[in-house]
């Protein structure tokens, strides 16, 4: 029987990789699913996203990306500087309704920072709808804040540089498509 030497000599019966936490996991012990990111954005990227599901955040990969980086510069959730997935205009239930991946108070007014999928949001009139939505939020209030900016992350750009994108994204710069 294999297993790793404790600290008495005596060997111990190593834990199966479920057990382990995420950044301890040797590759292959990855779920397929974080396989398959890992081989998009990188193993450190897939295992943050992967962390952050199994503690119940939900959302896609580059939403969660965004997440964690706002994470790092302000602060964990639940935080009372920025919320994620905000309902507005009664989004979910209504048909005209959004959903803003992320809302950051900013002084007296507020940010927005909308994640942009490639293929959702570059077909058919998605894009149009896009810029109309970016508009209507654009002349709103949110928690009886002015919106001052609303800033789209293209899931690409995530993918390649999210620290520097959500820099971008938090001073009101989109970033690029591709």
């Amino acid at each position: 029987m294999q297993g790793i030497r404790g600290i008495s000599g005596k060997r111990g019966i190593r834990p199966p990789p479920a057990i382990l936490a995420p950044d301890k996991m040797p590759s292959a012990g990855l779920p397929p699913e974080v396989r398959q990111w890992a081989a998009k954005m990188g193993e450190r990227m897939a295992r943050i996203i992967w962390r952050l599901k199994q503690s119940g955040v939900q959302g896609s990969a580059p939403e969660l990306i965004v997440y964690h980086e706002l994470e790092r510069k302000l602060g964990k959730q639940p935080s009372p500087v920025w919320f994620f997935q905000s309902s507005q205009f009664g989004g979910r239930q209504w048909r005209y309704g959004l959903v803003v991946d992320f809302v950051i108070l900013i002084g007296a007014g507020v940010g927005c920072i909308r994640v942009q999928g490639t293929y959702w949001h570059s077909v058919g009139e998605s894009e149009q709808q896009d810029k109309a939505h970016k508009f209507r939020l654009l002349r709103s209030k949110i928690m009886g804040r002015k919106v001052i900016f609303v800033a789209d992350v293209w899931e690409n750009a995530v993918y390649k540089h999210p620290s520097s994108v959500v820099e971008d994204a938090l001073h009101g710069r989109d970033s690029a498509k591709g």
